[in-house]
């Protein structure tokens, strides 16, 4: 199982979901971990029908955007899109986007032209597609839907109103992890088996968000958040725009740079800070050419913070506490991968680079680094 499956569905054990209660209107929810908040009919919509497992974390602030020639207000979230539409009545006045047909098209993939199947005993099969839905995707597709009648339980409706009708049978591809897994696109979704992890996590949900809105999205400023500590010193300026780097089709960036002196209970000594940030790693490759993929790692071994002295540091683990989106593989075109960096330097140490080294794992790999511009400590 990837970390950035697992720690998806582990967050919700261990009691990881962090909401900002402060600088929030009444009813917004925010999360550390991307940095976005829900609000109104979106953040109900997301509540009571299934919440992380099903949604994942918003990438990004509602706003406006066109759909299917509409100007409607958006959300997108690590696996779908959801739309407001004041216009119809509860509870329809927030859909899905249709999220697997539209990132297949955007593949140059034509669903019609997956084989098709024949019904199968112990199989959910859609005459209107030609595919079966069978096994433990059947299950998951089963007892998960949208709330439409507010009766206990899922009805076939309800399960088509989440997920959709499958585009396909069972196939096997390779992920935007770059892993191979088996898999069925819907019209929604993507879900994906994962048989090496303990139930009920062997069926998870593909981040069809992440793949296809952050291509919508790159251009959206930073995310603020509000401040959840005091910092204990005084360089504790956040630069007013997004730090870039661009090689080789590869866009980092860095931003809401703080110093903190405890994270989540734990507290640094008396001679050291956690200077925290977000980052992100994105492809931008598709702009001269579509195809291309880029074998770039953005594991979290792979950065670290170069001080004015010329002394580097490496992520302290809390890192591993703060919601790191940071895996193995190869980059999609378009495809952004985020993460929060939290590094413990020593009080007296100003950092003047953020460094994303992917050389150690490979040698033809580029190195980034981008100057963070503080001002004196």
């Amino acid at each position: 199982m990837s970390s950035k499956h697992m720690l998806l569905l582990l967050v919700l054990g261990m009691g990881f979901m962090q909401v900002w209660p402060a600088h929030a209107q009444a009813d917004q929810r925010c999360f550390s971990q991307t940095g976005y908040c829900m609000v109104g009919r979106i953040r109900q919509f997301w509540e009571t029908n299934g919440g992380l497992s099903v949604f994942g974390y918003p990438i990004g602030p509602q706003q406006e955007a066109t759909v299917e020639g509409h100007t409607v207000t958006v959300q997108w979230f690590e696996r779908t899109r959801l739309e407001l539409h004041p216009e119809n009545p509860l509870p329809y006045d927030v859909l899905l986007g249709r999220l697997g047909a539209d990132l297949l098209a955007q593949q140059g993939r034509d669903w019609y032209q997956f084989p098709q199947s024949t019904p199968q005993a112990g199989c959910q099969y859609s005459a209107t597609t030609g595919h079966n839905i069978c096994g433990q995707i059947l299950t998951t597709w089963r007892t998960h839907g949208l709330n439409v009648d507010g009766h206990p339980g899922v009805t076939t409706a309800e399960s088509v109103g989440l997920w959709g009708l499958p585009l396909s049978d069972l196939i096997t591809e390779t992920s935007s992890d770059g892993r191979q897994y088996q898999l069925q696109w819907f019209e929604r979704a993507r879900l994906e088996l994962h048989p090496e992890n303990q139930p009920p996590y062997q069926v998870l949900g593909g981040l069809l968000g992440t793949e296809m809105g952050i291509q919508q999205s790159v251009s959206l400023p930073a995310p603020t958040l509000p401040p959840t500590l005091v910092p204990s010193r005084i360089c504790t300026a956040v630069p007013d725009s997004v730090r870039r780097a661009y090689r080789a089709g590869i866009q980092l960036n860095a931003s809401l740079f703080r110093f903190h002196d405890q994270l989540n209970g734990i507290s640094t000594t008396d001679h050291d800070d956690f200077l925290t940030m977000n980052v992100r790693v994105v492809n931008a490759a598709f702009q001269s050419a579509p195809n291309t993929y880029s074998r770039i790692f953005a594991d979290i071994d792979s950065f670290t913070v170069v001080d004015t002295n010329g002394q580097r540091y490496i992520p302290d683990p809390i890192t591993e506490q703060l919601g790191d989106r940071f895996v193995s593989g190869a980059i999609r075109p378009q495809q952004q991968l985020l993460g929060t960096l939290a590094f413990r330097l020593p009080v007296t140490a100003v950092p003047q680079t953020l460094v994303y080294n992917a050389q150690a794992i490979n040698p033809a790999l580029p190195q980034l680094s981008i100057d963070l511009g503080w001002p004196s400590c």
